[in-house]
């Protein structure tokens, strides 16, 4: 029976399937909820999903190869959220330099406490280079992986687990520290949790919304160029 089970879900089809609608479904049932952020449904698609792998005795890897055709999608989507930058570019125009500081600030800060964190839990060489990227989105964040070594489905774990993080802690943060410039709010949810942060952002309002799309692209391109500084100084050394 158990080879049953898991000659079904080896087909790719079904696979994607089971995939798209274990999202729309949770989706639809955090509208119903009126956007409960607990009820985040890539969290608990995610849970799903790793449960109907353990279930199935499927392998990660024929899984992934399976949804390839929704993971190509990632790299356009991130470009495409230029159109959304567009609308907000009154507000990165006005604030460029302030922004720029922080955003370099940000990712200097992100990128030592993920080295700390991995050397307080013992973590060293690839899985320790592998949640550097945390904070970027999945295709930059493999970019990343490919030039300094590490494990791509690791990162894009930790990747995903810093948006769900952000999705779900960021407007509770902002009503602790009393946040409300719609800037503060939408790019900080960016800077930290890219495309989920900016999902909650776009619920928040619009310029939050542009705001963390703008957030997403300097935070990716300012880490990409902060590794490459890293490389050159030797304060980090490739493993590839």
């Amino acid at each position: 029976m158990e080879s049953n089970i898991t000659r079904i879900f080896t087909d790719s089809m079904i696979l994607v399937g089971i995939t798209v609608c274990s999202y729309m479904f949770i989706r639809s049932i955090q509208v119903r909820a009126k956007g409960l952020a607990i009820l985040n449904p890539t969290l608990w698609s995610g849970i799903f999903i790793i449960g109907l792998i353990q279930f199935a005795n499927l392998d990660f890897t024929s899984y992934m190869i399976a949804n390839k055709t929704i993971t190509f999608f990632l790299a356009p989507m991130t470009i495409a959220l230029g159109f959304s930058m567009y609308d907000g570019w009154h507000l990165i125009r006005r604030y460029l330099k302030p922004l720029t500081i922080i955003t370099v600030v940000t990712v200097l800060i992100s990128l030592s406490l993920a080295q700390i964190g991995a050397k307080l839990l013992g973590l060293e060489g690839a899985i320790a280079y592998s949640v550097m990227p945390k904070s970027v989105t999945s295709p930059i964040g493999i970019l990343i992986i490919d030039r300094i070594g590490g494990i791509s489905e690791l990162a894009v774990f930790g990747i995903i687990w810093a948006g769900v993080v952000g999705n779900l802690f960021g407007p509770i943060i902002f009503k602790i520290l009393k946040i409300k410039t719609a800037l503060a709010q939408g790019y900080s949810l960016g800077a930290v949790a890219h495309v989920l942060g900016m999902s909650r952002a776009n619920e928040m309002g619009k310029e939050q919304g542009a705001a963390a799309s703008a957030a997403i692209g300097f935070t990716g391109i300012l880490t990409i160029l902060v590794i490459e500084l890293f490389l050159r100084m030797n304060i980090i050394h490739p493993l590839v």
